[in-house]
């Protein structure tokens, strides 16, 4: 534990908003694995204002204490700035999503989740573009360099799932879960992986662990929050096909993914790719209901 305190945090403020942050994940964590309601979110008010100040301290004490201006080694597991502004746009992006549904959870009058959920399509599509813009202009702050997590990894297959995971992840905040009721349990495993991989790459960079021991947790945050979400409900119930309308968000990434390795800006992939699947969904009804 010594070795990761640091004499720019004299009073270790951020170190123990980590530690409480780390048992908070580890409670929570537990809790969707046990598949509770909403990962235990809505049963007191108490209780879900004191969590959602926990998981917003870690990114923001975070800026406590100086960091590197560039990535340093060729490995890929430093922390810079640029790195942190990146994890602190998309935390507050995620806290913000988290904290309107967990606090619709306790305003009357009661919304099924799914009517919760479509309400709100275009105040995410707002959020997802602005955090864009948000992400673009932290970018535009620093010289050119492998600025994403997709450095870590050395197989073309690796970058690619530590690549196209990001666009599921904005393509899950756009079109839901495949069951809506997993949305707040989604919304607090992202911010788990933001604010857990800060952590496995601090251990990385203070070599308590080593390149393939990093890999593997952050391989392991990817994966189990995937199975979680979708793999287990899909062996509840499996797919209809490969229309089932549970895979849309998948296929929403896919083609934001492509467009943009063609060469698009990340605003304009977004945007075909929406609109491509609007198309797909109303006018020619590819996507059955379930």
């Amino acid at each position: 534990m010594a070795n990761l305190l640091t004499h720019h945090d004299p009073y270790h403020i951020h170190a123990c908003c980590g530690l409480l942050a780390l048992l908070h994940f580890i409670y929570r964590f537990r809790l969707i694995c046990l598949d509770v309601d909403h990962a235990g979110f809505g049963q007191s008010r108490v209780a879900d204002f004191l969590a959602m100040i926990l998981l917003a301290l870690p990114n923001i004490t975070s800026y406590l204490f100086q960091i590197v201006n560039v990535k340093k080694g060729k490995d890929g597991f430093s922390i810079w700035k640029e790195y942190r502004g990146h994890a602190f746009v998309f935390a507050a992006k995620l806290w913000l999503v988290l904290a309107f549904l967990v606090y619709k959870k306790h305003v009357p009058p009661q919304q099924d989740d799914r009517h919760q959920w479509e309400a709100t399509f275009y105040y995410r599509i707002a959020a997802e573009f602005a955090t864009m813009y948000g992400l673009q202009h932290v970018t535009n702050q620093y010289p050119k360099q492998i600025s994403t997590i997709r450095g870590m990894y050395s197989s073309s297959i690796s970058v690619f799932m530590a690549g196209f995971m990001q666009f599921l992840g904005r393509a899950v905040m756009l079109y839901g879960t495949p069951y809506l009721r997993d949305m707040i349990p989604t919304l607090f495993l992202a911010i788990m992986v933001v604010q857990l991989n800060a952590l496995n790459m601090t251990l990385r960079k203070k070599r308590i662990i080593g390149p393939k021991t990093t890999q593997a947790f952050y391989t392991f945050l990817l994966g189990s929050g995937f199975y979680l979400i979708v793999g287990r409900r899909c062996w509840k119930e499996p797919p209809l096909g490969l229309l089932d309308p549970r895979f849309q968000f998948i296929y929403l990434a896919l083609l934001a993914y492509t467009c943009r390795r063609q060469g698009m800006d990340r605003f304009s992939s977004w945007i075909v790719a929406l609109s491509v699947m609007t198309l797909a969904d109303q006018q020619f009804g590819l996507f059955r209901e379930a």
